[in-house]
């Protein structure tokens, strides 16, 4: 064994007084058993979180286990409150003197198979949950009573909430202007030593210093609106990374980030969103679960999930063909929701755009070259969430049609395929999960060489159904040819008995998408 080691994330700027230790067996087989105990103690003379405790202990995993237990030792005075979501789990209750021990026991913990596209292993795996809080009001003003000195200001604060929104006169202006400052002035630098893992920076602190974590981030968004008069709140989420969450039992060790919530304007804020624009979510809060803290109540709700109407890439490709299977290539994108985040963090740098834009494109068209300078590639402004995502790409490719005897054969259909990705197993025990779908729609324009004629192309069709919709629609008109697709899942998660429906869902989006355009030169 060695260790301890630290368990933080420099990658994304995240350090904790988390340590890990790792195990090293020289050598492992077959039917080998591993038993592996460990213990912590609350060493500190005082506990920061005052009387608040709460863990979430898993006892499952993807490795069948033959025993799993789990000792929780507590005073006899504490009332602990407890949720278990474990089959066949033992509990055993015990006092010595002023402790009471709290034991949980199972023998033959199956393992969980995992599936694509399943929930996350945190929202399945079977658990203990312990809190010493019954209802989420009690929780709730624990932590109200933790944070609500954290929301101050000093003369040169408010002096910068003035000069943020000077020239703003309505109120999503105002909001907009202060969400840009936090996310350009304060950079992502999570400390999460002790009671800071819980409880945000002051405002004024995190402003002076320019950098903090979620909840500080939240923290300054909340402040800066309340001096503008614009109410809002502290929202503590549990991120779709983690999936849904099977106790009712109040804690916060379900949780995992926090921003911002302005219930005049329906505006959710994530302040560690740098490419994300005010009107929209990072896709991991999309559907998240909230706790919304305030000095007057608690309320725990779902957010709003990904509108497809609203979470979309669509793309106009206008192919000019020439007889030996080369292309001269128009292509149009443009983007809304999360996906357009996501593009601005791929594509907002200059100096390795193009390179990216081929890269990207060559996986489609092999050989793409794109023509040089602004005819080849613009964009609508990256650097400013407050726009949309509009990219226009200009080249040629050599691969577009390939060559099948004497006729030519393209894709004119999106390259997307529902099965591999959402249904490629004949029956499954787990649900599927199809957040990371977004609304695809395309036309393709194909613009044939003189004389040339159409052998076959992809039929038109149309469907819609309890788990979203597809359509292609075919037209001729002398010498071109174009096919517009679209296809929008509605179904956010697929109950295992509705699997084989929603399989054949997916083959029939894929059938009518693979037909390709064959012509003749």
């Amino acid at each position: 064994m060695f260790g301890p080691l630290g368990a933080d994330d420099p990658t994304i700027a995240m350090y904790t007084s988390a340590r890990v230790f790792y195990v090293q067996f020289p050598r492992l087989e077959a039917g080998d058993v591993v038993e592996l105990r460990y213990r912590i103690d609350d060493v500190t003379p005082r506990n920061e979180f005052a009387d608040y405790f709460g863990e979430v202990v898993y006892l499952q995993g993807l490795d069948p286990m033959a025993n799993a237990e789990y000792v929780l030792d507590t005073p006899t005075s504490r009332k602990i409150h407890v949720d278990v979501q474990h089959p066949g789990l033992e509990r055993h209750t015990s006092t010595s003197g002023n402790r009471t021990i709290h034991r949980f026991f199972a023998k033959h913990v199956p393992a969980v198979q995992a599936e694509p596209e399943m929930p996350p292993l945190s929202e399945v795996l079977g658990f203990v949950h312990v809190s010493t809080y019954a209802s989420w009001d009690d929780l709730g003003r624990w932590y109200w009573g933790l944070v609500k000195d954290q929301f101050d200001l000093d003369d040169e604060t408010r002096k910068l909430a003035r000069r943020i929104t000077e020239g703003k006169t309505t109120e999503l202006e105002k909001v907009s202007a202060v969400y840009d400052w936090v996310i350009r002035n304060t950079r992502y630098v999570a400390l999460e030593f002790g009671i800071y893992g819980y409880k945000p920076r002051r405002c004024v602190q995190t402003v002076a210093r320019g950098w903090g974590d979620c909840k500080d981030k939240a923290t300054v968004i909340v402040t800066l609106l309340k001096e503008l008069g614009i109410p809002s709140t502290l929202v503590v989420l549990r991120t779709r990374l983690r999936g849904d969450f099977r106790s009712s039992l109040p804690s916060f060790a379900p949780f995992d980030h926090a921003i911002a919530y302005v219930p005049s304007l329906g505006l959710f804020l994530d302040g560690t969103a740098e490419h994300t624009g005010p009107t929209e979510l990072p896709r991991m809060d999309l559907g998240a679960l909230g706790l919304f803290v305030g000095p007057d109540k608690t309320e725990l709700r779902v957010l709003p999930g990904a509108d497809p109407e609203k979470n979309f890439v669509r793309r106009t490709a206008v192919a000019r063909l020439s007889r030996n299977g080369e292309a001269r290539l128009e292509l149009d994108y443009e983007t809304s929701g999360f996906v357009s985040a996501e593009w601005r963090r791929r594509y907002h740098a200059g100096a390795t755009l193009r390179a990216r834009v081929s890269s990207d494109l060559g996986n489609e068209y092999p050989g793409f070259e794109l023509a040089p300078g602004a005819q080849g590639l613009q964009t609508s402004n990256l650097e400013n969430p407050l726009e949309p995502v509009r990219i226009r790409v200009a080249g040629s490719t050599k691969t577009f049609a390939r060559r099948e005897g004497e006729e030519l054969s393209m894709a004119v259909t999106p390259s997307l395929r529902l099965t591999p990705k959402f249904a490629s197993l004949s029956h499954r025990t787990q649900p599927v999960v199809t957040e990371s779908f977004t609304t695809t729609e395309e036309t393709t324009i194909v613009e044939l060489p003189e004389g040339a004629t159409i052998v076959s192309a992809p039929t038109s069709v149309e469907e819609k159904g309890r788990f979203g919709s597809y359509s292609v629609r075919v037209s001729v008109d002398g010498s071109r040819v174009e096919v517009k697709s679209r296809v929008v899942v509605t179904a956010r998660r697929i109950a295992p008995r509705d699997y084989p429906e929603w399989k054949r869902f997916c083959e029939a989006v894929d059938r009518a998408l693979s037909p390709r355009l064959l012509v003749r030169p």
